[in-house]
């Protein structure tokens, strides 16, 4: 006895077969097309990228024209006095510190005094114009023959500050025992404004045993 069957004629089996085929035949050529479209993509987005950090980096360097331009774009600064500020293509910035003209009108450094020798650790006293301070200090510091800031401290007053009257101070001052020769001793006004217009030192020319 025959039973029917739901089997598809023997042609039509072979024309699926078929099409299954092709189907897989093009998933395997699709997914590494794929591929390679976003492995293309991804590496367009990445130069673009680089582009872009360079374009902007190129615009930052060509608006540095000074050291405070240069400080702004966040360019390393280095610990010297004056502070000097370096740029990625090797241009150097120093920062404007004038020394005030009528200085002997300003601040009178009683010790140490010019071109002496002194020993460690730096002693400073003398007296200032209240204008010189700021909440009653001002900060002071020792370079060495490069420039290199070696020390640094405040120094400090007892009296009333809030004065345009001479005001008693004194600071101190570490040096490495390795330090030795010329140094310099440096004696900022504090300069709370930030102004670089009212930036103003004094330097004194000192030797170490």
């Amino acid at each position: 006895m025959l039973f029917p069957t739901t089997s598809l004629p023997f042609a039509t089996q072979l024309s699926y077969g078929a099409g299954r085929k092709s189907q897989v035949r093009k998933i395997c050529y699709t997914v590494p097309m794929v591929k390679k479209i976003v492995f293309i993509v991804i590496s367009i987005l990445i130069l673009a990228g680089i582009v872009t950090v360079w374009r902007v980096h190129q615009n930052r360097l060509n608006h540095v024209n000074d050291f405070f331009s240069c400080a702004d774009a966040g360019y390393p600064l280095q610990e010297s006095f004056p502070a000097r500020c370096t740029t990625p293509n090797g241009q150097t910035f120093t920062e404007p510190v004038k020394q005030p003209a009528n200085a002997n009108d300003i601040i009178k450094i009683t010790s140490p005094a010019p071109n002496s020798t002194v020993t460690r650790p730096v002693i400073v006293t003398g007296q200032a114009r209240g204008s010189w301070f700021f909440e009653g200090t001002f900060p002071v510091k020792i370079i060495d023959k490069d420039g290199d800031i070696v020390s640094t401290s405040f120094a400090e007053t007892s009296s009333n500050w809030m004065t345009n009257e001479f005001v008693p101070f004194t600071a101190q001052l570490e040096l490495d025992g390795k330090i030795k020769g010329p140094i310099t001793l440096i004696i900022e006004q504090d300069n709370s404004s930030g102004l670089p217009e009212r930036a103003q030192a004094i330097k004194i020319p000192l030797t170490v045993k």
